[in-house]
């Protein structure tokens, strides 16, 4: 045509996925983290699976297996409509990453087991608490049975985030001697790929990252402007093949969650819009417009 070489654009894959915090686990961060009657679980993530399913979308879930006491028959919901249940570990620790090897390894083994034993189906797939992935985690991951790890954020945002919170803490001391991956976060692929550790493979599903290296992630949208998101996806139709973007359930608390924990408004951007369920399906429907969807364990290396 004219001499000029028509170039089809690479196909884009997406997973969303859904760490499943619940207000207890928020609490650890105010003062005044009072909760007396978890929303989450009770009232949020099942709006959350019926507006997936409303769209035609099929999510990752990732679990803290510690508390599904009362909520078993949600997670057997969730897995027979057809969405993937992965572990956030047994208890999610804060400091996960200053755990001993073993500590780490029960967090792995205990989930998994338990989240197997509530879905009857296999558990692939983990994400550590607050990203913090280091070299025996991989290992240890391996060891216990899981195929992939999608805790690596690969960008400047979780390097930021553990920053401030030891300039906040005064206090905070490092006695892990593992390799944490945050400054090399910054230089590890974008697109999946496999960790070599020694000589086993686990891959890796990062969280996706736009222009300079921002998080393309739930939390940030909620803090910002929407011309802001339709930026970011019109930037990764055009630049990127692969797209991983994490929700969190908190981002549509309702007002009745505010009554019973107030301290949640605390949390930013979290009730400072109108209708978050709203903003969340338009974010849902312009990334289900860029390609295909899948389920994080379904994702093929040899893709990218």
């Amino acid at each position: 045509m004219n001499g000029l070489k028509m170039i089809k654009q690479k196909a884009i894959n997406i997973c969303i996925n859904v760490d499943v915090d619940t207000l207890i686990h928020y609490s650890n961060f105010s003062t005044n983290g009072v909760v007396k009657d978890d929303t989450i679980l009770k009232c949020i993530l099942p709006r959350m699976v019926d507006l997936f399913d409303e769209i035609g979308i099929k999510a990752t879930f990732f679990m803290v297996a510690n508390t599904l006491q009362t909520s078993k028959n949600l997670l057997q919901d969730i897995s027979s409509r057809g969405h993937e249940i992965a572990s956030h570990s047994f208890s999610h620790p804060q400091a996960f990453h200053e755990k001993s090897r073993k500590e780490k390894a029960q967090e792995l083994v205990q989930s998994k087991i338990e989240l197997e034993n509530i879905i009857g189906k296999q558990v692939y797939g983990f994400r550590a608490p607050g990203y913090n992935i280091d070299n025996i985690v991989l290992d240890e991951l391996i060891n216990a049975g899981y195929t992939y790890d999608s805790s690596l954020c690969p960008g400047w945002y979780v390097l930021m985030v553990k920053l401030a919170t030891r300039i906040k803490s005064k206090t905070y001391t490092s006695s892990s001697t593992s390799k944490i991956y945050y400054w090399e976060s910054l230089f590890l692929s974008k697109t999946p790929f496999l960790w070599c550790i020694g000589c086993r493979k686990l891959l890796e599903i990062p969280i996706t990252t736009t222009r300079l290296k921002k998080p393309f992630i739930g939390t940030v949208h909620l803090n910002t402007k929407r011309s802001f998101f339709d930026s970011e996806v019109s930037w990764l139709k055009k630049n990127s093949s692969f797209i991983n973007y994490e929700l969190h359930p908190i981002e549509v608390v309702s007002k009745e969650t505010f009554h019973i924990a107030p301290w949640v408004k605390n949390i930013p951007g979290v009730g400072k819009m109108d209708d978050p369920w709203e903003y969340l399906k338009y974010r849902l429907l312009a990334i289900k417009a860029l390609g295909d969807i899948k389920l994080l364990y379904q994702v093929k290396i040899d893709e990218y």
